[in-house]
């Protein structure tokens, strides 16, 4: 868990927030990404929707696993980390910041799926939303 998160992102981070977004690895495990979409989202609103491909059934990619997302707000460093129950077969999640975004900041959102049982997981995708 933590100790696997830290050994592969500490170079990442030269203060609080990572230097290489793209780079941070949220999830790593026996399945493959699962690529996001779209993140629709707002300057000034706290609902960021993330939608993803339906890959379910692809290698160890079951319908009913749940997502996890992981929403870093660049310019404030606003960052939430978001547990759903919504499956895989859903293909969309909405996460509720804690407070409203930035106008015309860039967001960061991470995807990764956890099987219900929880004894499988993804590796994360990474998607950067420019100009909210």
């Amino acid at each position: 868990g933590y100790n696997a998160f830290v050994s592969r992102n500490i170079d990442l981070f030269a203060s609080v927030l990572p230097s290489v977004y793209g780079d941070l690895v949220i999830s790593s495990g026996k399945m493959a990404a699962t690529p996001i979409d779209s993140v629709v989202a707002s300057g000034g609103d706290k609902n960021i929707v993330v939608n993803w491909l339906n890959d379910a059934g692809q290698g160890f990619k079951l319908a009913t696993d749940k997502a996890y997302v992981v929403i870093v707000e660049e310019g404030t460093g606003q960052v939430k980390g978001f547990a759903t129950n919504v499956a895989r077969s859903a293909l969309t999640a909405t996460v509720v910041m804690d407070t409203a975004l930035a106008m015309g900041g860039d967001i960061h959102t991470y995807l990764a799926f956890l099987r219900a049982d929880g004894s499988v997981v993804s590796n994360n995708s990474h998607l950067l939303t420019e100009g909210v």
